[in-house]
């Protein structure tokens, strides 16, 4: 609990207490929201299918509102560390480039998201980035174009055998390698398998147990996977050399072992510069580096979602980005929270 400090420089916080309450059940948080015993949502405290139906129903009556921000880029990669990468095609970035024409993004991510198609990652960063303008768009250029896809992996010597499946010149079955993720993300790399498989390139599905995911080494190992990068621009550490995961720890947020020197000097004076102009020079040869190199295989943003009822005073001035990004956490105003009677 939470109680009003009056010498609060800002002036003193409109609410005396605020509650804070741990749920361990989606569905009876659900329910305590309906029975308007939850004053509250911050940010993804609902599974993301809970949360898309309770403001497609409070959008109905105007009972509240639920905020739709951009959280983490979720895309797909591949692993580039020859001990552990077991289909060599995938270092072909002619191979990585097929694979997101075969995918209708736009698609899968309403199919993910409750038809929010808005959430579609075309860009390095976010649309709540204040860097999104440099690198708008960067992405879009890999719609859904299986005919596309079939000639790019033509191009780098791989066609489609007498079963579908590709085979290389000598004959050489494309090997099908595991496609990982997490628990909760079946839909998403089950369509992700079966786009991949109408261009020849078969991905047996595998699910991490959340033991596994604990599990440093684990991680770093993958052949291919879904997972979600940092906010912000923290994405850029899925691919600078410094952030390599390698034993002891495999604590590195770069898992796929991509490197590139032009990479990291452009994200080194992306960090170290001060002058915003230089600043968005630097995030725009980043993204186009990325963007035909493909290291990684931008699908959607994963939403950041709090929600207010009708009844409560908060969060109006929600900006779509994240907690502690630009604007702020979604707490940072709480002494200007209020209840309406």
């Amino acid at each position: 609990m939470f109680s009003a400090y009056p010498g609060y420089f800002l002036g003193r916080p409109k609410v005396d207490r605020i509650i804070a309450r741990v749920f361990n059940d989606d569905n009876v948080l659900y329910a305590s929201v309906l029975a308007d015993e939850v004053d509250l949502l911050m940010d993804n405290s609902l599974k993301r299918e809970l949360t898309f139906e309770l403001g497609e129903q409070w959008e109905r009556t105007g009972a509240g509102k639920v905020y739709l921000g951009y959280g983490p880029m979720r895309f797909a990669v591949a692993n580039l560390n020859p001990e552990l990468q077991i289909e060599p095609a995938f270092y072909d970035r002619r191979v990585r480039q097929a694979l997101m024409h075969a995918i209708d993004r736009a698609v899968l991510t309403a199919t993910v998201h409750r038809g929010h198609r808005e959430l579609l990652a075309n860009s390095l960063l976010p649309p709540s980035h204040s860097l999104y303008e440099t690198v708008k768009d960067g992405y879009a250029r890999y719609t859904y174009d299986p005919a596309r896809a079939r000639a790019l992996l033509a191009d780098a010597g791989w066609v489609a055998g007498p079963d579908g499946a590709l085979i290389d010149a000598t004959g050489r079955r494309f090997n099908p390698a595991p496609l990982w993720t997490s628990p909760g993300n079946e839909v998403e790399i089950g369509a992700i398998a079966d786009y991949w498989k109408q261009v020849g390139v078969v991905v047996e599905q595998r699910i991490s147990s959340l033991v596994q995911r604990r599990d440093q080494k684990f991680l770093s190992s993958f052949p291919l996977e879904t997972t979600a990068a940092g906010t912000w621009d923290g994405v850029f550490q899925r691919v600078e050399s410094r952030e390599l995961a390698v034993a002891p720890t495999y604590a590195g947020r770069n898992k796929s072992h991509y490197q590139n020197p032009q990479v990291d000097a452009a994200i080194d004076r992306f960090r170290q510069s001060l002058d915003a102009p230089a600043q968005a020079r630097a995030v725009k040869e980043v993204s186009d580096i990325m963007v035909e190199d493909l290291p990684l295989m931008p699908l959607f943003y994963n939403p950041t979602v709090p929600a207010a009822p009708k009844r409560i005073k908060a969060l109006e001035d929600f900006r779509g980005g994240v907690a502690g990004g630009i604007g702020g956490t979604f707490s940072r105003n709480a002494h200007e929270w209020d209840i309406v009677l």
